[in-house]
């Protein structure tokens, strides 16, 4: 059981693109003491290294899927910049993503998000 809550912690601190540190949240020990009470949440830098993990798995996986299953050519690769909501509708940091999208054999479209960067302001250095 403790695998699984792990691996549903995991599952929802990459999904919904929550900080490591929500294990060490009130709000959500209270929650997880109320449902689990004898399961003992991994520490932020324990889930950090779990996803750490699960990241380079995953982007194996990847890379021998598009070298194995797609023919040349067949992909598309997009850059998107955008940018996150500071404080109380604040305007946040400018990033860069990079996504790779395609058909895979079975016809199935696929997207996957390849990196995301920070960007440095104009005004910041390199920026």
């Amino acid at each position: 059981r403790v695998g699984l809550l792990t691996e549903l912690l995991l599952e929802m601190v990459f999904r919904d693109l929550q900080p490591l540190s929500l294990v060490e949240e009130r709000g959500f020990r209270l929650l997880l003491g109320c449902l689990e009470p004898q399961f003992a949440p991994p520490s932020p830098s324990q889930l950090g290294s779990l996803l750490w993990h699960r990241y380079h798995g995953l982007k194996q996986l990847l890379e021998t899927h598009l070298q194995s299953s797609l023919p040349s050519r067949s992909l598309a690769l997009c850059a998107e910049r955008w940018r996150s909501l500071g404080g109380g509708g604040t305007v946040g940091r400018l990033y860069l993503t990079v996504s790779v999208h395609f058909v895979d054999r079975d016809w199935r479209l696929a997207r996957c998000v390849l990196e995301t960067r920070a960007l440095p302001e104009l005004g910041e250095a390199g920026g």
